[in-house]
């Protein structure tokens, strides 16, 4: 049932990608635009949202003024797209939003397929373009060209990490309408990581066991396939490593099929998605991130706000720390030749405090909202 609406919001944030990074974004910003005076609204439709969604937004606090789900109960097609812009259209009329915030593509398409009146701004968060090759010759091609095109009724764009804004300027998006506010964590975070010992014992890890997370969707973008053919090939140093893959996706049944093929599985344990896994991070050694593009990965930013060792792809966005070690994205036999030094020498180390914050962060998109909204 949709929350009671007694008054306009300021900005009602529209997604269909209500898992993975993406969730997380919308978990830790939308409670603190609330904090700092910022009256959100939330409006989801998705046939893939991930474990407990909506049990998890209902205890985000403060809590959002107005939050609906719409679960579809297949992929979408065209005239579903359409009946989904009509509930937007109807939504919007009643709690009449100053800006529209959209996260992710087919949000991204649906807000901005409608003509609507001046007094509302749209704001468009791509969370990441994945323009490259590899993809399908549709995202590859058309996606460009729509983007292009969607750009004149896009107010500004809000990026997250240096890949977007690089790919943003390949489609010669505005560059008046690009904005670069990277994600960022509670200054808190840290204190809320429970202990090695019991972080282990939940999730039944021994202690001879070397735990390497792999944190993120089992999807194409997060390259799990990646680190499957690199284990295929490489002798590890540690005869106990376990690599913990932790999430859901349209991967997974590939993935354990892939692990078992290359005579990996003993190596290899599927988690599941774990809602408190960032209270966890300590149980493991190490973390490895074999993306084959990113925004600006949480999973990453957590795992360097615990201190763990990281061996990320190179991508420009995951070189947020010195410290991390690197192999090429994308290639299996450069990650197989670095994986065997990166476990042998990987060691915990005291997260370093950094600047940019979830409050530094929502006071700059409060920003961009009042920009888009003040008169011409």
């Amino acid at each position: 049932m949709p929350t009671p609406i007694t008054s306009s919001l300021d900005v009602l944030h529209v997604t269909e990608a209500c898992a993975g990074g993406v969730r997380r974004h919308l978990q830790l910003i939308i409670p603190e635009l609330q904090r700092q005076g910022v009256r959100n609204g939330l409006w989801t439709f998705s046939a893939r949202a991930e474990q407990n969604f909506a049990a998890d937004v209902a205890t985000w606090e403060p809590a959002p003024a107005f939050v609906q789900f719409q679960t579809l109960p297949r992929a979408i097609w065209p005239g579903l797209l359409w009946l989904l812009r009509c509930r937007l259209q109807k939504i919007v009329a009643t709690l009449q939003p100053r800006c529209l915030h959209l996260h992710a593509g087919w949000a991204g398409l649906l807000g901005r397929s409608i003509r609507w009146p001046d007094t509302i701004q749209l704001i468009y968060s791509p969370h990441a373009f994945g323009i490259l090759s590899g993809q399908s010759w549709l995202r590859r091609t058309i996606l460009p060209q729509l983007e292009t095109r969607l750009a004149e009724r896009t107010h500004a764009y809000i990026l997250v990490g240096p890949d977007e804004c690089r790919e943003a300027r390949m489609m010669k998006l505005p560059e008046q309408k690009l904005h670069l506010i990277p994600n960022a964590l509670p200054e808190d975070f840290a204190a809320g990581l429970l202990p090695r010992e019991q972080a282990r014992a939940r999730l039944g890890l021994s202690a001879r066991t070397q735990a390497i997370l792999v944190p993120g969707r089992l999807a194409w973008q997060k390259g799990g396939d990646i680190l499957l053919s690199a284990l295929a090939q490489t002798r590890l140093p540690n005869p106990h490593t376990l690599f913990c893959f932790c999430g859901q996706g349209p991967q997974a049944a590939a993935w354990r099929r892939m692990a078992r093929a290359g005579g990996i599985a003993g190596q290899v344990r599927f988690m599941d998605y774990l809602p408190d896994l960032r209270r966890l991070l300590l149980a493991f050694e190490a973390a490895v991130l074999p993306s084959r593009y990113e925004g600006l990965s949480y999973a990453l930013l957590e795992c360097l706000g615990a201190g763990l060792p990281l061996l990320v792809s190179d991508l420009e966005a995951n070189l947020q720390d010195h410290t991390c070690h690197t192999f090429a994205a994308g290639d299996s036999d450069s990650l197989a030749q670095a994986l065997p030094q990166f476990l042998a020498s990987c060691q915990t180390r005291r997260p370093e405090k950094h600047h940019w914050t979830l409050s530094r962060q929502a006071e700059a998109l409060q920003k961009i909202y009042a920009a888009a909204s003040a008169p011409a």
